[in-house]
């Protein structure tokens, strides 16, 4: 994929990228984006590939399980009671 000059080699079949970002971060990054718009013909396939392509760690689900329990608030050190 070309774009701002860069040339980068994007593989989605194992969801890699010559700029590393989409195999660090786990998310499609401007060149993953690219192919999956050449992939998909800006089509309504695009859209769900995104997602698709991306990590599970990042839908809404797995956030909401992230985060379903309390996080207990640290109390001023002022405020602890130990030896």
């Amino acid at each position: 994929m070309f774009g701002n000059g860069v040339t980068a080699k994007v593989n989605l079949l194992e969801r890699s990228c010559s700029c590393w970002k989409f195999d660090l971060v786990k998310m499609p990054c401007e060149y993953t984006m690219a192919a999956l718009r050449a992939k998909y013909d800006d089509g309504v396939g695009y859209g769900n590939s995104i997602y698709e392509y991306s990590s599970p760690i990042y839908n809404a689900a797995s956030y909401l399980l992230a985060y379903s329990k309390a996080i207990n608030v640290v109390p001023p050190e002022a405020e602890w009671n130990g030896p």
